[in-house]
């Protein structure tokens, strides 16, 4: 399994890589929309913040849509900002989480979408 985490927060990327040591997926990292898009190849699931510079993660999504309709990746969305949820499901977002992130939930989730993706 490929993931991307894409977050402009260092320790935020480092967090969820390490987390995504339980699966022993391989993990891209990006700090912005904008360089996640460049690394979209191979990718299984994206962990995604929705609050970045040059390219957040709604503006993202929005153009992931564009870019690969059908064959997008499960998107899991996390954000300090819960008024954000409903504009995240509209773009594309299929699971989204409140940081911090309730690490049970997170990890049940990352198991589900990936189950149906593979």
């Amino acid at each position: 399994m490929k993931v991307l985490v894409v977050d402009d927060d260092a320790v935020s990327r480092l967090f969820l890589q390490n987390l995504l040591k339980k699966f022993n997926a391989e993990v891209e990292v990006a700090e912005n929309g904008a360089q996640a898009l460049k690394k979209m190849d191979g990718i299984d699931l994206v962990i995604l913040d929705l609050l970045m510079p040059i390219m957040d993660g709604i503006t993202f999504m929005k153009v992931l849509n564009e870019l690969m309709k059908d064959k997008k990746p499960p998107i899991i969305a996390v954000t300090t900002d819960d008024t954000k949820k409903e504009e995240a499901r509209k773009a594309g977002a299929d699971a989204i989480f409140i940081k911090p992130i309730p690490i049970a939930d997170f990890l049940t989730t990352i198991e589900q979408l990936t189950s149906k993706a593979g």
